[in-house]
């Protein structure tokens, strides 16, 4: 299962994440890895991009539990 948090968004930016950039996620806690969209697209895009690659890392590393990956400010 994958959950999406915008909290540090809302926190740099004062208004929830939307529209066309080049995002940047979190995963994996204070010890955890940046993703960088490879190009601007849609939060939706990117968003479906990210779960794709955290899906195949964690599914590589044997990990079936839940992953929170945070949309970077």
């Amino acid at each position: 299962m994958i959950v999406f948090s915008t909290h540090q968004y809302v926190l740099a930016h004062g208004k929830r994440p939307s529209g066309i950039g080049l995002w940047a996620f979190t995963y994996g806690g204070d010890e955890g890895e940046a993703l960088f969209a490879p190009h601007a697209m849609s939060l939706t895009d990117a968003k479906k991009w990210v779960a794709a690659v955290v899906r195949e890392k964690a599914a590589a590393a044997g990990f079936t539990g839940a992953v929170v990956i945070e949309v970077g400010p």
